[in-house]
């Protein structure tokens, strides 16, 4: 009789391991996920760290890969956008757009292969519409191994809307993998702004029927994420909607509601893309060399080992190889400034 129920148990088992194995076939031949999220956290009325658990603690409820984040004010919590990151067990970048302390974040579940940063200065696009009250806009660009994810916050001013909007399309069409942008939009699905992108690519996968602002009484969807596709990969919508799974109260999180979009998409394992084409400052490695591409005139570079200490210091051009000679096998990291573009990756020598 115990060697029989030994018997029955080792069967189960092995039934249990069968089944469970066709079903990681499956779920693996069905494609990969990725869920984003964006969220405009009312920054200025996050006056202590409790409200900043209220926000982390929606955030995680959806479990996201990505998050753009909008009105990120360290007036009051100092290290806010850190406290983001630590509290939502994700990685974080801030880009600081109206004096020091206030501006947008980018939050990931894995490092990013690199990120970049541009500013778009008050009134950069001319024009006779009312400044924006705010100093700055800016963009935060993350670069994974299969997509790229923008995090934004436009500007209430059309004409400098029109000047985000035609560097996220330049950047876009010369990208080599899936662009995904999220953020605080500032319009309507009429607006100029959307009519652009939309007209040059662009495809808004949050359901804009869910209206996200005010958070109180809802009756405009300013919230968006968008994707643009003219790779290889594929990718379609799962699952969509308002990040309400949380215990929090959204109307005092926020007067933004946090809109949230699963996609499945099916990739080709080290897609090594085209980058003659890229706009924008980047790094690409070419046999042991790491080039510079994308630079106007001259870039300011630095290389700095894990611990912080400074390996290199130099104003490089287009193409040029950094000098690698003499440092060190091991991990560096790179920061490299040219106009108000900001770039930062980890290499290994």
């Amino acid at each position: 009789m115990d060697r029989l129920k030994t018997i029955l148990r080792y069967a189960l088992i092995m039934a249990v391991c069968f089944f469970s194995g066709i079903s990681r076939l499956y779920a693996g031949e069905s494609g990969k996920q990725l869920t984003m999220m964006t969220y405009n956290i009312q920054g200025h009325s996050i006056i202590n760290s409790r409200q900043v658990d209220k926000i982390a603690s929606v955030i995680k409820s959806v479990i996201p890969d990505v998050v753009a984040i909008q009105e990120v004010d360290q007036r009051y919590v100092k290290d806010c956008a850190a406290q983001l990151g630590t509290k939502t067990g994700m990685k974080s970048r801030f880009l600081v757009t109206h004096s020091t302390y206030f501006g947008i974040v980018l939050l990931s579940k894995e490092e990013p292969l690199g990120v970049k940063t541009h500013l778009i200065a008050k009134g950069a696009g001319g024009g006779t519409a009312k400044p924006d009250p705010d100093d700055n806009r800016g963009i935060i660009i993350a670069e994974f191994p299969d997509y790229y994810f923008l995090s934004t916050h436009y500007s209430l001013n059309a004409e400098d809307r029109d000047v985000a909007t035609d560097y996220i399309i330049n950047f876009a069409k010369s990208a080599d993998k899936p662009v995904f942008l999220g953020g605080d939009l500032n319009i309507k699905e009429t607006y100029r702004a959307m009519v652009t992108l939309k007209e040059n690519g662009f495809t808004i996968l949050n359901d804009t029927k869910l209206f996200t602002y005010p958070s109180t009484d809802p009756v405009d969807c300013i919230d968006f994420i968008l994707g643009y596709n003219k790779s290889s990969i594929s990718y379609k919508v799962t699952e969509r909607g308002i990040a309400n799974q949380s215990d929090v109260d959204l109307t005092t999180a926020s007067d933004h509601l946090p809109v949230y979009v699963k996609i499945e998409y099916t990739s080709t394992t080290g897609i090594e893309g085209n980058t003659a084409d890229y706009k924008g400052i980047k790094v690409i490695k070419s046999g042991d060399r790491y080039l510079l591409k994308g630079v106007e005139g001259f870039a300011c570079v630095k290389l700095y080992s894990m611990t912080g200490k400074l390996l290199l210091n130099a104003c490089m051009k287009e193409g040029d190889a950094l000098p690698l000679n003499g440092l060190e096998s091991g991990m560096v990291l790179l920061w490299m400034k040219n106009g108000d573009e900001v770039y930062t990756r980890k290499l290994i020598l």
